[in-house]
């Protein structure tokens, strides 16, 4: 599993070490060269200092020669004092630095190793003051170490700061996290913004979000599973209660009477587990998007053939008015369901010899639809809760389970269709407005 703290501690620690790395670096040539101009101007300085001083002119090699033979620390300096090309004296008798050539700072060659000096020429002699850079950089190296190591133990130590930090850091995402994890189909309360980071919000509040939808959708499982036990308990009922009539039948025209009324129980018992599942395929959840292109012209004119028996049967009109082609974005079959509904409402809430008209006409940017018909019409306060799941008007005599409407409401909500339902023409029946987006195909007007 990917850890975000321990990339992030790696990265942290990985541009640390190389910023110390290159630190190092650079302070090591800088100390060198800092050390370096120093003990060139302190030989500068001895130089003169000698100069100031004097230099005797009974000075004798012999006598004046100390007796050691070696440098006995890295940082000493060879001091030769020569007259003409006689040296008259030497910090260091062993050591055969020959006279240079010219006055000033410079280095040489000197049994193979580098050496800097400086040469000054007084009236009374030459005074050679020289150094082994070999020497001089073991001293360097000292001084660089002691000033590296502070450096190198800090790095354990910042990188225990940092892990604390950074776990302190991701605190508020661990409680989040844990308040994630507790939520369950039981507990969905949203996670309290109190206390949460802003850089954490972005990831809170879709969430927040996501568990107010899934509460939502509990709910109305819950509720749709209730009502549906509730809806399918009285065609159950009847179906019991004919079958009781059949077995108790005495004659053939009373086993016809209830045969033929378990037969209509039975029926709507199909009718409405159709529509539990048509239902079902229309929640939001399972609706699939995106659509493509649809003729409007087409759905409606196969929905009036398709519902044109049923209204034939009930002697009632039924016609479609359209223009022919009329073309929007979206499901060809759930649309089909939609106007299917609608339609086959209509004719189950009209009255035999009465009317549905179906029309479309192009509003510019809009399709406007109507489904017009001469039914029982619906009060006005009944009309918010049409699209309530088995809601049926208290005086109608049609069969209906009550979820038709739901239906449409389901797909209209999906595809951006307004709804409006208004009174019949001269306030007869019923009119459904629906106003549907325009689909602008290319090289069509």
């Amino acid at each position: 599993m990917i850890s975000i703290r321990r990339r992030l501690l790696g990265s942290i620690l990985s541009v640390l070490a190389i910023v110390i790395v290159i630190l190092a670096v650079a302070m090591f040539f800088s100390v060198r060269r800092e050390m370096d101009e120093l003990y060139d101007q302190t030989m500068e300085q001895v130089a003169l200092a000698i100069a100031r001083t004097g230099i005797n002119d009974e000075l004798n090699l012999n006598d004046a020669l100390p007796k050691r033979g070696r440098f006995t620390g890295e940082d000493e300096f060879l001091i030769q004092i020569w007259r003409g090309d006689t040296l008259a004296y030497s910090s260091h008798a062993s050591v055969k630095f020959p006279m240079q050539a010219a006055d000033g700072s410079s280095y040489t060659y000197f049994n193979r190793q580098r050496w800097n000096f400086y040469r000054l020429t007084t009236p009374r002699g030459v005074i050679q003051i020289a150094q082994n850079l070999h020497k001089r950089h073991g001293v360097i190296r000292e001084i660089y170490n002691v000033l590296l190591w502070p450096i190198l133990i800090q790095f354990p130590i910042l990188a225990v700061l940092i892990w604390l930090s950074l776990t302190y850091g991701f605190s508020a995402l661990s409680r989040v996290s844990r308040l994630i994890e507790r939520r369950s189909a039981s507990y969905l309360e949203p996670i309290s913004r109190r206390g949460v980071p802003v850089e954490v919000l972005p990831l809170v509040d879709p969430v927040n979000e996501l568990l107010a939808r899934l509460r939502a959708a509990f709910q109305s499982q819950r509720h749709f599973t209730a009502d549906a036990a509730h809806e399918l308990r009285t065609p159950l009922t009847a179906v019991q209660l004919q079958l009781d009539i059949l077995r108790r039948a005495g004659n053939e025209e009373e086993r016809k009477d209830a045969q033929a009324g378990l037969e209509k129980a039975v029926a709507r018992l199909g009718r409405l587990t159709d529509q539990l599942l048509e239902l079902a395929r229309q929640e939001p959840e399972t609706l699939s998007r995106p659509f493509e292109p649809v003729d409007l012209g087409h759905v409606l004119a196969d929905c009036i053939d398709h519902l044109r028996p049923l209204a034939e049967a009930r002697e009632i009109s039924l016609s479609l008015v359209s223009p022919g082609s009329l073309r929007v974005r979206g499901s060809a079959e759930q649309l089909g369901t939609l106007f299917g509904n609608l339609v086959n409402n209509a004719i189950l809430y009209t009255p035999g010899q009465g009317r549905v008209e179906v029309s479309a006409h192009d509003a510019g940017e809009t399709i406007v639809v109507e489904v017009n018909d001469t039914g029982i019409g619906i009060a006005e306060k009944d009309r918010l809760r049409i699209f309530d799941r088995f809601f049926r008007i208290g005086r109608s005599e049609a069969s209906g389970s009550g979820l038709g409407l739901s239906i449409v409401k389901a797909i209209a909500d999906l595809h951006d269709i307004g709804i409006e339902v208004l009174g019949g023409n001269r306030g007869v029946g019923t009119r459904f407005v629906l106003t549907l987006q325009k689909l602008h195909w290319p090289g069509v007007s």
